[in-house]
């Protein structure tokens, strides 16, 4: 995301967070992707998946 300097495709900022004040830099938020031949799939996913996810991320201490 950093490298797209805050921006995808032009559609849009992707994050409002100054530089150093997210969450992303603490290590307490992740993002997912589900990819397909090197494209974002949208929509991301579907409950099953998501629920997936969240098992594992919970497993690993995400709350």
């Amino acid at each position: 995301m950093y490298s797209t300097g805050k921006l995808v495709g032009g559609k849009g900022f992707v994050t409002n967070a100054k530089g150093g004040t997210s969450y992303h830099n603490r290590g307490l938020a992740i993002d997912v992707f589900d990819i397909k031949d090197g494209k974002i799939v949208e929509p991301l996913f579907n409950g099953e998946v998501m629920k997936t996810i969240v098992k594992i991320a919970k497993s690993d201490g995400f709350s």
